[in-house]
């Protein structure tokens, strides 16, 4: 879905002329937010995936060309995503996972702080 998304964007932006340069960050940034919301609900409680299977849909997630891409383009502006995208960048299915873990439990057992340290990424 995301990745669907992120097509239709560019093909949006294609189509009244913005200009590549202006769009390429902010597609980058919201791929890369959007990835890391993906990991954080497989270990969402309702998420009834076998741990093989995350694992599995982790790794396919951060060896996917567009996440390579669009890390590399990224221009993390808080310690937060620098943070979290450590795993990612070292293409660590065990430290993804438990990143997501962190997460989802974090968003469960304290969803007021967790909602505010998204909105200040």
């Amino acid at each position: 879905i995301r990745l669907k998304e992120d097509k239709q964007f560019r093909e949006y932006f294609d189509k009244y002329g913005i200009l590549e340069v202006q769009y390429r960050e902010f597609c980058a940034r919201r791929h890369i937010e959007r990835v890391l919301g993906c990991i954080e609900n497989l270990f969402n409680k309702n998420c009834k995936m076998s741990i093989k299977n995350k694992s599995g849909e982790i790794k396919r997630i951060i060896n996917d060309e567009s996440t390579i891409r669009y890390l590399a383009e990224m221009k993390p502006n808080s310690i937060k995503i620098k943070v979290l995208l450590i795993p990612v960048k070292l293409k660590s299915v065990i430290l993804t996972m438990t990143m997501g873990k962190v997460l989802a439990l974090c968003k469960e057992k304290f969803p007021n702080i967790f909602n505010k340290l998204k909105n200040r990424r």
